[in-house]
């Protein structure tokens, strides 16, 4: 370990909703801990997010599961931290077409069977409990438990709570570099050298290049949502919708979620054309309004779909969810438990880096 280097307990690379959570629950106890990221708080896909905390179709039921669980620690967390502008409004995912009314009443009765609170809407029903739809809605799929939650305002408050309870953050530190060493982990980076005992990978996008500095590989693909905010208008959407959501500020958020190369929305006309069109026709009340600007989410998600979460060496670990923001109240404790305890739980086993390597062994040789 280099003599000037400071000492933690535990450090956490990656100051996201699910990084900053970990810190938290470490933090409650009194655990030293230091959170790294080699830009702002918040400021990678937290930041480019819709942040629905949504699970009535998400897909496989197990997940659902578990944001399910998650929004139910919302109220809470948001007493412990301060408002976070968590809302349960309820979601409604519409469909327009015979083929997607097939595949949605399919996956309500999946749903259900699950233990999940899902259901289908007839066209009325739909239409009476979110009247700005387009009369050509054929149904929905509804879950009276989904919402909503401000990412920004969420992430301020995990770290404000976690560096009153002793929690030390390092922001803007670029590059780190992440060598294993006797005994713990040591960190180089552009605001100083760290030590650590244990090691939490929770950097999102940057998970595979910190994981390579150490031997290890997950096969991960990249989604990118592209999003688009209009200007604020009157109440509109009284539920969290599959595509949009209304602000308590009254902006109306789009989002589309496309696999492949990342588009900027900014300079590519057409994607900012395609979520207008989105808009419009679940909405059409949203057709004059005019789209005040538009950005590109970036995730990186396991090739399986499920998250991850476990031990990748015996003092380093790595999450990685899809859904961060919604899973975040769950994801900090299970975290904070494998750490400190060795175990996050049952549930989570399904979720180990683990099951890539059994792949690995069990694959024929060539």
């Amino acid at each position: 370990m280099p003599e000037r280097a400071e000492r933690f307990e535990v450090g956490i690379i990656g100051a996201g909703a699910v990084g900053c959570a970990v810190a938290y629950s470490l933090a409650k106890r009194r655990v030293p801990v230091l959170v790294l990221d080699r830009g702002g708080a918040g400021g990678g896909a937290s930041a480019a997010t819709s942040a629905r905390v949504w699970a009535h179709t998400e897909d496989p039921p197990d997940v659902a599961r578990m944001i399910a669980r998650a929004a139910q620690r919302f109220p809470g967390l948001q007493e412990e931290i301060g408002p976070v502008e968590f809302l349960r409004t309820g979601g409604l995912a519409p469909v327009l077409t015979a083929d997607e009314e097939r595949r949605a009443q399919d996956l309500v009765a999946r749903q259900a069977a699950a233990g999940l609170s899902a259901r289908w809407l007839s066209r009325e029903e739909t239409l009476r409990l979110e009247p700005a739809l387009t009369p050509l809605v054929r149904g929905a799929t509804y879950s009276p438990d989904d919402g909503s939650v401000n990412p920004f305002l969420l992430v301020r408050r995990l770290v404000g709570a976690a560096r009153r309870l002793g929690a030390a953050f390092s922001f803007h530190c670029g590059y780190v570099a992440v060598r294993s060493q006797p005994g713990g982990v040591a960190l180089l980076t552009g605001r100083g050298e760290f030590w650590v005992r244990r090691l939490i990978i929770a950097a999102g996008v940057g998970v595979s290049d910190l994981l390579a500095q150490v031997g290890v590989s997950l096969p991960l693909r990249p989604v990118f949502t592209h999003f688009a905010v209009t200007e604020k208008v009157p109440p509109l959407l009284r539920h969290t919708l599959s595509t949009m959501r209304q602000q308590l500020s009254g902006e109306v958020v789009v989002e589309h979620p496309r696999e492949g190369p990342p588009v900027q929305c900014e300079a590519a006309p057409g994607v900012l054309l395609d979520l207008a069109r989105e808009a419009t026709r679940l909405v059409p009340s949203l057709g004059p309004v005019p789209m005040l600007r538009a950005f590109t989410g970036v995730r990186a998600v396991p090739v399986d779909g499920l998250p991850v979460l476990g031990a990748v060496e015996e003092r380093i670990f790595v999450v990685l969810a899809l859904r961060g923001i919604a899973l975040c109240p769950l994801l900090g404790e299970a975290v904070a438990d494998l750490v400190l305890r060795g175990r996050a739980g049952a549930a989570f086993e399904r979720w180990s880096p683990a099951r890539f390597r059994e792949v690995e062994t069990n694959s024929p040789s060539r």
